[in-house]
């Protein structure tokens, strides 16, 4: 339809008519690169050729919709024919649509019926990423149902793959579909070598996103280059090896020290705080000692804590919580200021926030009496128990312990006089399970102990694991003639954050501990770093029955 009231404009030499094409042209936002002036328009329209079309497609801007190129699609690629364009053109112009998903056009369709009356063998030359972005869509939606032609375009795809030494597409071809995963591992192994810093990054990355469908082997031998790599690593390449290694949770040793390391100088050019919550995320799993690391992270946080956004603030400081980090005390204040204005969020993030208020000592009650009302408390268990992205038990286990904890910090607080949970909050078998949790991947050690613990204490009715209403999982509680409760805490391996000097407890315990000895409890914390195991039990029940002062 524009054609033909161009072809009039031009007969009546009309210049009232055609300012009013341009006009009503301009406000229709026609997806076209060329219609920006008057004579690129006219070259437009006027330029018939499927080449000029499909460069039309290929040149889409950024916000061009599926409505306007549905609108072109139906005059500009009715006649369409395999020999009027350029196959590379083709499928450059259908990469566009599928990279912008715009599959439910009409234009897609069209071109994708032309492209079905092509030879995938004729293809060679096209763009290997945009064959495979065409060739995964299509598997997807079968818009060329033809089975033979499916069979045959992916076999051109995998040949290519194959003599391809251009890291970025073998890259792409990885992590776009897992048709050619194969090829695309193969063909990687035999470049590696050449592989710069930046590449084994990047390869990494997509690694870690697939980790379950590739060979494992290979992971740990990207890992491994890359930390004995003599380059040093920018910043973004910090963030982004921490962002991997939290997905992935390496065990290469070289790795995390030299990632530390290099974090040490990288730290300078921090400015965002989603890059803060990374790095911070990767030292909580780590679980990193370094005391000059953390003070750098805190002072940082410190100093922008009341323009930043409350999921960042709220998740740095549970992360320094996490891990025992005292340091993390005014931006704590902050967030309390700044959860006191908040209408809520998501739930456990919420809990967890509160908690870590708790181990700062800078909750208000109000915010205590926001996570120990009834109705938080039912929905929260609720969302726990049906949360399918999770293992059920170990998850309500920990809601079980965030809500204990905070109670048991609330009845330390003179001045709270709100909601507490009920007595009997937790039943046998929920105990069971928070003791299960707790000690996860532990138990042999744990066993050790409570043998040579028995030795010690022999009231059975005495030593027994149990979760104290503090929160923590105790293996022993016994009244001492000053009628004060003497308490024993376990802490296995890998619970605790390890430093030059000794040992840290994690800053969960730490709440625990310290309001159970404002109380009046006597503590006695053990843990694994320190317990005689690799000699023999008796040494260790000796150890035991020192520490406890049992003669």
């Amino acid at each position: 339809p524009l054609r033909v009231v161009w072809k009039c404009c031009k007969k009546t030499k009309s210049s009232k008519a055609f300012d009013s094409l341009i006009t009503n042209l301009s406000n229709t936002h026609l997806p076209h690169k060329l219609t920006r002036t008057t004579t690129q328009l006219k070259k437009n329209i006027e330029n018939d050729s499927a080449s000029e079309r499909l460069q039309s497609i290929i040149g889409l801007p950024s916000d061009a919709t599926e409505q306007q190129i549905n609108a072109i699609s139906a005059y500009s690629f009715a006649d369409l024919s395999s020999s009027s364009f350029n196959p590379d053109e083709l499928v450059s112009a259908i990469d566009k649509l599928c990279k912008r998903s715009m599959m439910n056009t009409q234009a897609y369709r069209v071109l994708m019926s032309s492209l079905s009356d092509i030879s995938p063998a004729s293809l060679c030359n096209a763009s290997l990423c945009a064959l495979v972005e065409i060739v995964d869509t299509n598997e997807k939606l079968r818009v060329i149902d033809s089975e033979e032609w499916r069979r045959n375009a992916k076999e051109v795809v995998a040949d290519i793959i194959k003599l391809c030494t251009t890291y970025s597409d073998l890259f792409y071809a990885l992590g776009r579909s897992n048709i050619w995963k194969n090829e695309c591992i193969d063909a990687i192994k035999r470049n590696f070598k050449n592989f710069d810093l930046q590449s084994k990054i990047s390869l990494l990355d997509i690694l870690s996103k697939r980790k379950d469908e590739v060979d494992a082997l290979f992971i740990d031998t990207v890992i491994q280059s890359i930390a004995t790599d003599s380059s040093r690593f920018n910043f973004r390449q910090c963030v982004n090896l921490a962002s991997i290694s939290i997905r992935l949770k390496p065990n290469n040793i070289l790795l995390k020290k030299k990632l530390i390391e290099e974090m040490r100088v990288a730290l300078g050019s921090l400015e965002k705080w989603n890059d803060a919550r990374t790095i911070v995320a990767l030292f909580a799993i780590w679980k990193i000692g370094d005391d000059d690391l953390w003070k750098e992270i805190c002072a940082w946080s410190e100093r922008r804590a009341r323009t930043a956004q409350f999921k960042d603030l709220a998740a740095i400081v549970n992360y320094m919580g996490y891990v025992g980090r005292r340091e993390g005390t005014e931006t704590a204040v902050t967030l309390n200021e700044r959860m006191n204005m908040e209408k809520g969020g998501e739930a456990i993030v919420w809990l967890k926030s509160i908690v870590s208020l708790c181990f700062y000592s800078t909750v208000d009650n109000r915010l205590i009496e926001s996570v120990l009302n009834t109705v938080f408390i039912d929905d929260l268990l609720k969302k726990a128990m049906n949360d399918e992205r999770k293992n059920t038990k170990s998850n309500t286990a920990l809601v079980h312990r965030l809500l204990m904890q905070v109670d048991y910090y609330a009845s330390s607080v003179e001045s709270y006089s709100g909601p507490r949970l009920q007595e009997e909050f937790i039943n046998d078998k929920e105990m069971s399970s928070m003791v299960s949790s707790a000690y996860s991947g532990h138990e042999e050690e744990v066993d050790v102990f409570r043998a040579c613990l028995s030795r010690v204490i022999v009231d059975p009715s005495h030593c027994t694991p149990q979760v104290h209403p503090s929160g923590i999982v105790v293996e022993a509680r016994v009244p001492n003639k000053d009628g004060r409760e003497e308490v024993v805490v376990y802490v296995p391996r890998s619970r605790y954050v390890e430093t030059e000097k000794g040992e840290r407890l994690l800053g969960s315990n730490l709440l625990s501990i310290k309001t159970m000895q404002k109380k009046g409890l006597s503590v006695h914390v053990f843990t694994y770093r320190e317990m005689p195991f690799d000699k023999s039990q008796i040494e260790a029940t000796v150890y035991i029955k020192k520490k406890l002062g049992r003669n």
